[in-house]
């Protein structure tokens, strides 16, 4: 991450920065210009998002408008193999 990107203004560079309801994640603007992050922009912009984060693509700017439930997840997941690897 190296700090290009800021959650309320604030410069995050932990990969595993928890975020709330009410975020509002951005890249730096100085970096806006990176030529990477330009081309990961045109990459994702015929995606769509899942419904709880709003993607304003043009600004680079995402804002988690409320945290996923377990029904907004698609992929067939079994939580109790979960829950059983980390509790060994």
């Amino acid at each position: 991450m190296h700090g290009h990107v800021l959650v309320n203004n604030k410069k995050v560079d932990i990969p595993s920065f928890s975020v709330k309801t009410g975020d509002i994640i951005v890249v730096k603007p100085k970096e806006i210009t990176v030529k990477r992050v330009k081309e990961s922009v045109e990459k994702l912009k015929d995606i769509t998002y899942p419904s709880w984060i709003y993607v304003d693509k043009f600004g680079l700017r995402v804002k988690i408008s409320r945290l996923p439930e377990r029904s907004d997840i698609a992929a067939d997941i079994k939580e109790q193999l979960i829950v059983e690897l980390y509790s060994k």
